[in-house]
């Protein structure tokens, strides 16, 4: 997951587009001058393009999402049909064209990825491929496509083109004709441009940014409000629409079908690309497709086999094929992040410091009064009677407590007392096996995690969970309440509304970086941070949903006396703008100066509910937690 290279703010609105339009148009003079002596060079740019709007689709599932799909080429092989049989059926408009093969592999990819976004890894990889088998065997075997003849063909329509859609009235010729000019080319490479525009818009909203936190931690996503389950559905479908986009510009260039083309090793293939080119970065494919395309028509590698099978060996020698596999294989060992991607950490890594500077800072005078304000509505948690068991042993029995407004509330205990498991049946991850939970006025049983994360309810977690190649401003953004509630219909085409929004939570992500004491690394990437560093990252994102509810799980692990201090002093300016706070804790002396009231959990239930110093003097605690030497300790000090 690439994190967004800081650049002059005046540069960033128009910067990429500018360089997208130029080099788009330098590409259309070059291949519609008509010569007719670069046929093949029209083409092979053409499959660039078509090619390419694929694979940035894909890119937003393998580099952003994480998920692994074979199924890309099948998509470019529906969305190619699907326009050319719009063409011959209809003699439809190219725009109706356009719109169907868009719109067929969009439900397509609906359909598989209802199938497997309960998957991971390999088992969505197989589903996928199975996929690719399928729509090929049916392209290849069902006779009104043409089966092996191709499509179309001169047996089943008289021709073995199509004839050249027309675009408000203009025609758009194939490159196959020499000295007529290649006009479908135009919107083949206007359909890139704009594939490249679209990822780089959706990357830089709070929806595109949930997709690197879904490839991160699917647990996170729910935490901050994501419908997992509905946001890889939408992301499948786009991409697998893109990919469609992809198959009518490939129609355009070549205007003649053949099956074979696309068997499986096509979908592997745009995978590579993706790969190869640096997956999530949006220049990734760009340099991964037009790198594979010009290694399989290359004259070179022709004539390097050919030097082999005479100087070497005429049985044992490297194909083309083979040949282009050992350099891409070489090329990952040495940069595995990819072209793009190793490039841009090795700038990452020797840019200058200042380059890191936040881009919004924070010049009002409270944060937390600004974050928990006027807005904020106290609100109470009760948790009455709940339990959870895993198989026959009782993790949690029974467990009562109150959290009320401007209170912060400590769960202590040995491990394994069922902490951090009360935790998680409060934010959901775990499902409350008899009592209840409420929150204000809603009940929480029931609720999937990220419905309560949108009642109100953020969290924390034992170990910071972070997408270490984001920024710090990225990594706090996503905890907004846009990336919950956004649609991918919204971040393409934002409205003034929308854009309020964004300067809102951008002035909220300043205000909680400004709270931790973040904002002078907001710019950074959170691998760069410490250990301590990542934890307030983590709070600050939370405390970005302006939540009812904070629930800190172990905040203070891993830090040192003055970040703790600090902690303290971070939680107790929050108790002040009357936010209700639970937290689960280790660090004795963080709980008796900030906790107003503590919770000692013993073998899953409740041993002693009282104030700090009621509770670490209890003898129950002390025998089964604390020991002897911490009141021996605790003396010393109050002596």
């Amino acid at each position: 997951m690439p994190a967004r290279t800081p650049m002059p703010a005046r540069l960033r609105p128009w910067a990429f587009p500018l360089l997208v339009a130029l080099v788009a148009g330098i590409a259309i003079v070059y291949t519609t001058d008509g010569s007719g002596v670069r046929l093949s060079n029209n083409q092979q740019i053409g499959q660039i393009c078509a090619f390419l709007v694929a694979t940035t689709g894909l890119n937003l599932l393998v580099g952003r999402t994480g998920m692994h799909s074979f199924a890309q080429g099948g998509f470019l092989a529906i969305g190619a049909y699907a326009f050319v049989w719009t063409q011959l059926k209809w003699d439809a408009p190219f725009l109706v064209g356009l719109a169907v093969a868009t719109i067929i592999p969009a439900l397509a990819g609906v359909l598989i990825a209802v199938a497997t976004t309960k998957m991971r890894g390999p088992q969505l990889a197989m589903v996928t491929l199975i996929a690719a088998v399928v729509i090929f065997k049916v392209l290849s075997e069902w006779k009104p496509f043409g089966q092996f003849g191709g499509y179309p063909n001169v047996s089943a329509h008289g021709t073995s083109l199509i004839e050249p859609p027309s675009l408000f009235g203009w025609e758009l010729q194939p490159p196959l004709f020499g000295g007529t000019p290649a006009t479908a080319l135009v919107p083949v490479i206007v359909l890139a441009a704009l594939a490249l525009l679209l990822y780089r818009r959706l990357v830089g909203t709070t929806w595109g940014l949930s997709l690197s936190v879904i490839k991160q931690s699917e647990l996170l996503a729910e935490h901050l409000g994501v419908n997992v389950y509905l946001r890889k559905i939408a992301v499948v479908s786009l991409a697998a629409g893109m990919a469609g986009v992809g198959g009518v510009g490939y129609a355009l260039v070549f205007a003649h079908l053949q099956p074979e083309t696309f068997a499986l090793m096509l979908g592997v293939n745009l995978i590579v690309m993706v790969i190869l080119g640096g997956s999530g970065y949006v220049l990734g494919p760009v340099i991964g497709t037009a790198a594979i395309v010009y290694l399989q028509t290359a004259p070179s590698v022709a004539s390097f086999v050919r030097w082999e099978n005479d100087v070497i060996s005429d049985r044992w020698y490297l194909s083309a094929q083979g040949l282009i596999a050992f350099l891409m294989i070489a090329v990952l060992f040495a940069m595995p992040a990819g072209i793009v991607g190793s490039a841009a950490r090795l700038y990452r890594r020797w840019r200058p410091r200042t380059s890191a500077a936040a881009t919004t800072s924070w010049d009002g005078d409270d944060p937390a009064a600004h974050l928990f304000g006027e807005e904020a509505v106290p609100t109470e948690l009760v948790v009455d009677g709940v339990g959870l068991a895993f198989g026959g042993v009782r993790a949690v029995d029974g467990v009562s407590l109150t959290v009320v407004p401007e209170t912060i509330v400590a769960i202590i205990g040995p491990n394994g007392a069922g902490k951090s498991s009360v935790v998680n049946l409060i934010s959901g991850v775990y499902a409350v096996q008899g009592g209840t939970v409420r929150l204000g006025g809603d009940v929480l049983q029931g609720v999937p995690s990220y419905r309560r994360s949108r009642l109100g309810v953020a969290r924390t977690f034992q170990t910071p969970i972070l997408s270490p190649d984001l920024t710090v401003t990225d990594n706090v953004l996503v905890g907004s309440e846009q990336t919950a509630l956004g649609s991918c219909a919204g971040a393409v085409v934002p409205t003034p509304s929308s854009r309020r929004r964004h300067q809102r939570d951008l002035l909220d992500v300043a205000a909680a970086l400004e709270l931790v004491g973040l904002s002078e690394v907001a710019g950074r990437t959170a691998d760069e941070l410490s250990y301590g560093q990542q934890r307030l990252v983590e709070l600050a994102r939370a405390l970005v949903s302006r939540p009812r509810l904070l629930v800190l799980d172990e905040p203070a692990a891993g830090l040192n006396p003055t970040e703790i201090a600090a902690l303290a002093t971070i939680l107790e300016r929050l108790r002040g703008q009357g936010l209700s706070i639970l937290l689960v804790e280790h660090h004795m002396d963080l709980v008796r100066r900030i906790a107003d009231h503590v919770v000692c959990m013993i073998d899953g239930r409740v041993a002693v509910a009282a104030d700090a110093d009621t509770v670490l003097a209890d003898p129950q605690v002390v025998s089964a937690y604390l020991g002897h030497g911490h009141l021996e300790t605790t003396g010393d000090r109050h002596a």
